[in-house]
């Protein structure tokens, strides 16, 4: 589970950067296609790109929250079982009550 989310971070991570990279691509495109020096498809493309790099990283976020939740899960359940098996399994010794003797 820990790999699981080790792993989740650093793809993220990666997603980022190239979301930021796709980001500057992008504004720079779009100050080309106000000046007239690219088409409108050449535009197109880049806005596609990075649409698809933040729905990318939006993925990998959840990702990581889902595999953060189930690790607070997992810790949860433990705890929760270790308390239940150490009251079980030691229970102190009641005390007997004591007989009253009849002297007859």
């Amino acid at each position: 589970m820990k790999e699981s989310r080790d792993s989740a971070a650093k793809l993220l991570a990666l997603h980022e950067e190239e979301q930021m990279t796709l980001q500057k691509k992008y504004e720079l495109r779009r100050e080309l296609y106000l000046r007239g020096r690219i088409a409108k498809a050449d535009l197109t493309e880049a806005e596609r790109a990075l649409t698809d790099a933040i729905v990318r990283v939006y993925e990998d976020r959840r990702r990581l929250a889902e595999a953060d939740r189930a690790i607070r899960t997992t810790v949860r359940d433990i705890t929760e079982r270790a308390r239940y098996t150490v009251r079980t399994q030691y229970r102190p010794p009641r005390e007997q009550p004591q007989k009253k003797r009849v002297i007859a």
